[in-house]
């Protein structure tokens, strides 16, 4: 392991708790370190240019797990539509919970207007 996330140019060193952490059993001991984990994920299924295409990454504290989400980019799979990736990462020994790729269809404009006009039809 190493001792030491690379971000961008910048290199950032563990803190004494990570590295003790790490030691103790929490090998996923911090964002960056989730982060890089996911998109690692991404570039062994899909190939660096999708990767590439889905950063940067947010990674969320859940406690026992990170829960890990790509920036957004069109899915050339579903016709340019904007999607995600959600990753779900344990902590204690690093494994993937959950892996998903999430697809947004884009909402038609006056969509609220529209489903309205329908209940008021039914009601009648």
């Amino acid at each position: 392991m190493n001792s030491s996330d690379d971000d961008g140019n910048q290199k950032r060193l563990w803190t004494r708790d990570e590295i003790l952490m790490s030691m103790l059993g929490d090998m996923i001991v911090s964002r960056d370190f989730a982060q890089d984990y996911a998109d690692l994920l991404i570039k062994h299924r899909h190939g660096e240019e999708q990767a590439a295409r889905y950063r940067p990454w947010t990674a969320e504290d859940k406690g026992k797990t990170w829960e890990v989400t790509s920036g957004v980019a069109a899915d050339e799979d579903e016709d340019g539509a904007p999607s995600i990736y959600r990753v779900t990462i344990a902590k204690q020994d690093g494994r993937i919970l959950m892996y998903k790729q999430e697809t947004r269809v884009p909402v038609v404009h006056g969509i609220a207007e529209i489903i309205r006009s329908a209940k008021k039809k039914e009601e009648r």
